[in-house]
């Protein structure tokens, strides 16, 4: 199931476009950001041990069937609650909206072309890049040996 991996992509700019201390100083975005990612890591401690029970209490299938069907249910949730734009959202209070584009700088019209070129010789692009695979990995690595 590509559920977990398309929910995943999708939380990158939310933390920019609803929360009005992401716009602040790099400390406060880098805590906001870093919060909505340990949901990932929270899920998976999670997981272990209510796979455990349904394991013992209904067989080892029926792990896969309730996992599956937690997260449809998520990504209907997200769905229907998350919006891209916190304007158009159904339940927004006034108040919420002014605050939060009280935080978002305006738009640049004038959009540069990105350097890839010169991003992806970077040694610090490389160095996130080998970090990362290194990060999953391990996770993984240590997640089947469970």
């Amino acid at each position: 199931m590509t559920t977990p991996f398309v929910l995943v992509q999708t939380l990158n700019p939310q933390p920019s476009t609803l929360n009005p201390k992401s716009r602040g100083t790099q400390a406060e975005r880098s805590a906001c950001i870093s919060f909505v990612f340990a949901g990932s890591h929270i899920g998976t401690l999670a997981t272990l041990p209510v796979s455990a029970y349904i394991m013992e209490h209904y067989g080892w299938q029926s792990i896969f069937t309730f996992l599956g069907l937690f997260g449809l249910a998520y990504s209907a949730s997200v769905m229907v609650l998350v919006t891209a734009d916190p304007s158009t959202h159904s339940s927004i209070r006034a108040s919420e909206l002014k605050r939060i584009k009280a935080g978002t700088p305006p738009l640049d019209e004038g959009s540069r072309p990105i350097p890839w070129g010169k991003i992806f010789r970077s040694g610090a692009c490389w160095a996130l890049f080998f970090g990362h695979v290194a990060n999953n990995w391990g996770t993984y690595l240590m997640l089947t040996q469970v």
